[in-house]
This record gives structure tokens, sequence and C-alpha cells, in this order.
């Protein structure tokens, strides 16, 4: 792996990522996965997913599509081309993303409409739920953090990988599984010969004092402090045994490693929580990637489409992070040509080239995310509105989703057209004989107006009857007090 340059290492790395996310996308628990009997395999499946917004509706994912995962990667990505990357993230990038977004979860959405409306969740009214959110989707987003620092101090690329995934997400879990996923990367893109067994996690247990330190105090008190008097638990002792898991955990996959192709993924995985409640954490992903990366470096494909059709753990974030670590370490001369079929391929390695590059940094980009050209529309009705699905190309080359809502404008037959309006009155005494009437006391209200109703809409007596399933007599000692 000697003779890997850097800006192979780079565009391998944001590429796989991608191709994982776009494999395993179809075959995340909350992907609304709609081909229950897809064949799964290592290759790109076009699949109908269900969504319920703006209104439940089944759209087509086309194959190579990738999800949120990749969307906030390149949106890091492009931030980072900025000398204020957190700003332009923050007021740009992470608030529109919410436009086009596929497939994120709770948290993540949540953080960006507190950012859109010009707050930060951890001081806001939100702030309990965001120090408690400890999910993968901020650890998902800091490769391009890794490519552009790899030449710098890691500790320094740490720093910045704690201020990204604070954006979204305050719980320890998903801080260290960003900076564990950090150093990794940080590794493997500075590693040249061949990597040994285990190698991987031997540097991850060698180096915890580094990924898993705390957040600078120089840089992080304020938030720190709060976190301290607003996470609603002791953030200093969450910390500490969410890193000790973390270690934990490493020193079970290498024991498990040692019976090489023997080892059981599944219990792996089990015991490391990829199958339970906390499957979707920062930490649990990362783990789960590394296991993968450590037994299958050999076969990079396997790497990614093994955890990528893994049903029952978070398909789409681990194989995109599998595939950031094959990259980074591997290139980008392995990658199959069907796998170069992914959505904005092209872009990627453009974005790649950018990042590690001479790029000079600026103020703010040439071209708005927000200025795209529309390149196909799908409309997809429902009873009363029609969703369209707008396919567009922004100013720098990625292809994104957009949704728009209208109200449906049928014509109606004579049947349908409504009745024109017609005054009806009844005065008390007219009222004071319906109570008195035995006939009527067996009809409720209900069904006493819509007799009156059918009859203004010019429906014969018989046919009412015929119509609500009840006698001739009741219909005519209804209709005789509305005359």
């Amino acid at each position: 792996m000697g003779n890997i340059s850097r800006v192979q290492r780079a565009q391998g790395s944001l590429i796989a990522s991608a191709i994982g996310d776009a494999l395993g996308w179809p075959y995340e628990f909350n992907s609304g996965n709609q081909n229950h009997d897809s064949t799964m395999d290592s290759k790109f499946v076009s699949w109908k997913r269900k969504n319920k917004y703006p209104f439940w509706h089944v759209e087509t994912i086309k194959k190579g599509n990738y999800s949120d995962d990749t969307q906030l990667t390149l949106a890091i990505a492009r931030s980072l081309l900025c000398k204020d990357w957190f700003n332009y993230f923050t007021k740009v990038e992470y608030p529109y993303w919410l436009t086009y977004e596929r497939g994120a979860g709770r948290a993540v959405k949540k953080a960006a409409l507190i950012w859109k409306k010009g707050n930060s969740p951890w001081i806001s009214a939100e702030c309990r739920d965001y120090f408690w959110a400890g999910g993968n989707g901020g650890a998902m987003r800091i490769l391009p953090h890794v490519i552009r620092g790899m030449d710098n101090k890691v500790e320094n690329v740490i720093d910045e990988v704690i201020q990204d995934v604070t954006i979204s997400h305050g719980h320890p879990r998903a801080i260290l599984g960003a900076t564990c996923y950090a150093f990794a990367l940080y590794y493997l893109f500075n590693k040249h010969g061949v990597l040994g067994f285990a190698e991987l996690i031997d540097v991850l247990i060698d180096g915890r004092k580094i990924w898993g330190a705390a957040p600078n105090l120089d840089k992080f008190n304020e938030w720190l402090e709060i976190a301290k008097t607003r996470a609603g638990y002791n953030f200093p002792s969450e910390w500490n045994y969410c890193y000790s898991n973390i270690v934990k955990c490493l020193e079970y996959i290498k024991q498990s490693l040692s019976d090489g192709l023997l080892s059981d993924d599944r219990m792996v995985l089990e015991n490391i929580g990829a199958y339970s409640k906390v499957s979707g954490a920062g930490d649990v992903a990362i783990l789960v990637a590394i296991y993968f990366f450590s037994k299958y470096i050999n076969t990079p494909e396997l790497a990614i489409s093994i955890p990528a059709c893994s049903v029952g753990i978070d398909t789409d974030t681990i194989a995109s992070m599998t595939g950031g670590l094959i990259g980074a370490f591997c290139g980008c001369d392995w990658i199959p040509l069907e796998w170069k079929e992914v959505q904005d391929y092209s872009y990627i390695c453009s974005l790649a080239n950018e990042l590690y590059g001479t790029y000079e940094l600026v103020e703010t980009l040439k071209f708005d995310i927000r200025d795209n050209d529309i390149l196909e529309t799908i409309d997809i009705e429902s009873k009363y509105s029609i969703v369209s699905i707008n396919e567009c190309k922004t100013p720098f080359g990625q292809t994104i989703f957009l949704k728009k809502i209208k109200k449906k404008i049928e014509n109606k037959s004579d049947e349908e057209k409504e009745v024109p309006e017609i005054q009806i009155s009844i005065n008390l005494l007219q009222i004071e004989h319906i109570l008195e009437d035995e006939k009527l006391c067996r009809i409720t209200l209900r069904k006493a107006m819509n007799i009156v109703y059918l009859k203004y809409k010019g429906m014969k007596e018989d046919e009412i009857a015929k119509t609500l399933k009840i006698d001739n007599a009741l219909v005519s000692s209804v209709l005789s007090y509305f005359k």
C-alpha cells in the first residue's frame, strides 16, 4: 500500500464512504423500504421508500443514491473550504440541508431546525434532548476534517471533530465515537506498507489517551460548563464510562479476530451492541466499522458489502464508516466499476481533491447551494394534494432532491359538485312537535340531517329511504318539518 498517494487516499475514503451509504441505505431499519423481497448483495438496487413527509407517499430511490450520511459529509467538506467553516456550516449548509435531507435521524434534524432559528442547541429550550443525543449522526460526517488535516497534528484534528459533532450531538457516546473514528482515519491516511493483524485496534488502544481525552478546556470551557449544569447527568462520569466501554470493546474485538474467518460476525456484533436499543449510537457504529475493516481488509468489497446488507444493524452508517476506513488505507484503484455508478461520483472525486489540495480558503463559496437547476420532476398524488419531487443539480455539481407540495385541483363530476347554499329554518314550535313525535325517537340527529341534506340535493324520498336503510314513512315525517 506504500505507493498510494494522499490524494488517492482522500478520493478513496470519500467515495467508499458514499458507496457504503448507498449500499446500506435500503437495508437500514428506518429506511422505509417497501421492497421486502430485495436481494441483498454487493450491487446497488433501486427501491421503493415509504415517506411520511409532506404526507404518506412512496417514492422510488434510484440505484446508487445515498442518504443523509453522505449529504452531511459533503456539506461539511464544502464548509471546510471556507475560513470560518463552523459559521458557514451552521448558517448556510446545515439549515438548507433540511430542504433536501433523505433518511435523517431525529436529533440531526432537530439540531438543524434550532440552528436555522439562529440558536445553539446547548443553550436552547431543547438542550436536555441535545445532551442526551448520542447517535452516530455526528460521527458519520467527520471524514472531511481528517482529509483536510491529515498533514497536521492529530490532536488539532480531533479538536475540530469535537467542534463538529457538538453542533448536533451532546452526549459522550456521540463525541467519542467520532474522535475514535477520526484517530483511526488519521492513522490509516498516514500508514505505509502492510497492515499487521489487528494493527488498527492496537493503535486505537495505545492512542486512547488522545482520542479519549475530554474536550480541551481552553476551547470548550463554556460548552463544558453548560454540559455540567444542563445535561441532566454527570457529564465527566458519563464520559469516563463511555470511554472505558469503547476500550473494553476494542479488546474484545481483537480477541474475537484471533479466530480469523471462523469468528461469528453476528455474535461479535451482538456483544458490542449492534443489535441492541443503542445500535445507532456513535460509539457502537465505529466499533462495528473497525471490526469489519480489521477482519476483511484484504477483501475491501466484502468489508463494505457485508455490513451494508447486515439487516438489523445501522447498515448505511456502518458501511459508510467502514468505507471511509477502507479508502483511507487502500485508496481508490480497488473500487469495482459498478460501484463507480454511485450518485455524484465525479463531484465527490473533485471535492476530495479540493479538500486535500492547495485550495485557498475563502470567506464564502463562489456558488450558492440554494441556486440549482431542475433535471427531472416526478409528481406523486394523494387524494387532496400532489408532492413534486424535483431532482436538481447544484452549482457545485451535487444532486439533491427537493420536495414541493401543492393542493390538488380536480374536475368534479355533477354528483360531486357542491349543493347550492340553501337556508333552512325551524322554529321553537316545530322543535316541540319533533320532540313529541314518537316515530322520530328511533333516529339520531345525524340521520335526520342526512335526510334533509339528501332531499335538498335532489334525491327522491324512496331513494333516501333505500340509501339510509330506513322506512319511507320515517323519511316523510322528518321532511314534513322542513317544508
